[in-house]
């Protein structure tokens, strides 16, 4: 009788720590993931505003320079677009998928970053 009770409370016992743990471990992940949210939140309306900033820039262009440029920021929007999709799953994502739908809204970002980078950079050359 006795061995059953001490068998009992191990199971008790471990299954208490066990539960501590796993909540401790789920309390840290949805920390990251909301660090990781807000961050992105911060990059997606940094980049509205520089693309906006930069569309604004480039009334001024003419001729070839502003057909480019707008065939660059047609692009751009696409990527941006994209991104904002990503940014939906992002909200939406479970433990199950966090990781992959971190990595494809990793991907967005970086996509429209770098695109970015080169539509500003071409305009630079047409303002010089």
């Amino acid at each position: 009788m006795r061995a059953r009770r001490l068998g009992f409370i191990s199971i008790v016992t471990i299954t208490f720590v066990l539960g501590w743990f796993l909540h401790a471990w789920s309390a840290a992940q949805t920390e990251e993931q909301e660090s990781y949210k807000k961050e992105v939140q911060e990059k997606l309306k940094a980049l509205d505003k520089k693309i906006d900033e930069l569309k604004a820039k480039a009334v001024e262009l003419k001729g070839d320079a502003k057909t480019d440029f707008n065939k660059e920021m047609t692009e751009l929007r696409k990527k941006q677009k994209a991104a904002k999709k990503e940014w939906g799953k992002v909200k939406q994502a479970t433990a199950a998928n966090w990781e992959k739908v971190k990595a494809k809204m990793d991907s967005a970002v970086q996509d429209v970053e770098g695109t970015y980078d080169k539509v500003a950079s071409r305009f630079k050359e047409h303002k010089d």
